[in-house]
């Protein structure tokens, strides 16, 4: 009722159109809420689906830093003759960490279910990095080297094995192959980062040794990417059902599976690796060339394979590319004797092998683990690096009698008979399944 100047009394009805006022900036607000919540679910949604990786590339990043502390043991001859020993004393720096090295491949898995595979190849990583300071501030050439080469083989078998079974933790089965062969391929980049930094430290004046501290601070950021993996992903020691460690049932399990042709294939492909490049030097000096062609071209051809031809190498029928891959191997390794003081030969004959073996690693690696159960996973991949190991390091031992009995062409012959038992054994799957 209005009062005597014609105001409404207070507590009357409002007017209808505040109450549609109101009624509209509710359903604003609403909106607004679910707007903001839908934005903030699809910021979840796109921080998980990046975070694998974002993680997978903070591993690659890793595995680059440790590969490097490999990568300097080809100046390992020029260090220690640069204090007074012979290059002997190099090889058996080298042959320590061999044999530590396949050791660290058997028993990585028993650490990785202790610690979690993160946490254990951080220890690796700091195996590496006490051994580079190490051979950089210690002029000792006796009995500390042995020691160091130790260390050296002992952290590079670890983070070796470690790495495939992580990136197989942090993704999904069908990215598996690409996963493994991108690793390999920023390790492998790694291993041929490491003379390049030798060869820059000596060009710019300053001791080789220098070089190796450089190497260990880089292995050391190499610890700190992993830091941040293992504690993004919580890929630790506890609470974990699937077992790391390589046990003799499971490794008979996994060989009476299909899984046993690509490990003894790598094994052998390892063995031509491992051969071809340690006995380069002597090659070259013999037919005088450059070796340093022969590094230069292999890297930049294994590398280029496996983080680029790799996606199309994966989308073929692998049997079917495994028997041309081991093909070009065979070819590469038959060009070598014929290549006459020509250097775009050499170079020639070094990329096609790269290329080749570069690619038939990584699709090895992919086709080990196919269809294999995921409580099987881990020991395949121990196996698979195992039989690597084995390959590469364990002809090496034995080769030097050949090169002295036979030359080294017939060395070559040797190394593209084996070539030659990929080849058939590839062949063999074409038309099987029996292997």
């Amino acid at each position: 009722m209005p009062t005597e100047n014609g105001h409404r009394l207070s507590g009357t009805s409002a007017d209808p159109q505040d109450h549609a006022r109101s009624d509209d900036a509710l359903i604003n607000l609403a909106q607004e809420k679910t707007g903001i919540a839908a934005t903030e679910a699809a910021i979840k949604s796109a921080i998980a689906s990046a975070a694998p990786r974002f993680n997978f590339a903070l591993l690659c990043l890793g595995g680059f830093c440790f590969a490097t502390a490999y990568g300097m043991t080809f100046l390992l001859p020029l260090l220690i003759a640069g204090r007074g020993a012979d290059v002997a004393a190099a090889g058996n720096i080298i042959s320590t960490a061999t044999f530590s090295s396949v050791g660290a491949v058997i028993l990585s898995g028993h650490l990785s279910d202790h610690l979690g595979p993160c946490r254990a190849a951080m220890v690796a990583g700091l195996v590496l990095a006490v051994t580079m300071f190490g051979f950089a501030t210690y002029s000792d050439t006796g009995i500390w080297n042995f020691l160091l080469g130790f260390l050296l083989g002992l952290g590079w078998g670890t983070f070796y094995s470690l790495g495939p079974i992580i990136a197989s933790k942090m993704m999904p089965a069908d990215l598996r192959p690409k996963a493994f062969a991108r690793l390999a391929g920023y390790m492998m980049a790694g291993i041929g980062t490491g003379p390049l930094i030798g060869r820059i430290a000596i060009s710019s004046g300053f001791e080789d040794d220098h070089a190796f501290g450089v190497s260990g601070l880089i292995v050391t950021a190499g610890v700190a990417s992993l830091a941040v993996v293992d504690r993004s992903t919580g890929l630790n020691g506890s609470g974990r059902l699937r077992s790391d460690k390589l046990s003799w049932s499971a490794a008979q399990a996994v060989l009476r599976s299909g899984s046993r042709a690509p490990i003894l294939m790598i094994g052998v492909a390892g063995a031509v690796f491992g051969g071809l490049s340690s006995f380069q030097t002597s090659f070259a000096m013999a037919n005088g060339v450059d070796f340093l062609v022969y590094y230069a071209a292999f890297m930049s051809a294994a590398i280029f394979a496996r983080l680029i031809l790799v996606t199309t190498a994966l989308r073929m029928p692998q049997r079917p590319a495994n028997f041309a891959l081991t093909g070009l191997m065979a070819l590469s390794i038959a060009l070598l004797p014929l290549i006459n003081r020509d250097p775009w030969l050499y170079g020639a004959a070094a990329a096609l092998f790269g290329g080749s073996y570069g690619l038939l690693y990584s699709l090895l690696a992919g086709q080990t683990t196919d269809g294999v159960p995921d409580n099987h996973v881990s020991q395949v991949l121990l196996l698979f690096s195992l039989a690597y190991f084995v390959g590469a390091f364990g002809l090496p031992i034995f080769a030097g009698r050949v090169v002295i009995q036979s030359g080294i062409n017939g060395y070559l012959v040797l190394l593209l008979l084996l070539a030659l038992v990929n080849v058939v054994i590839s062949a063999f799957r074409l038309t099987s399944n029996r292997i």
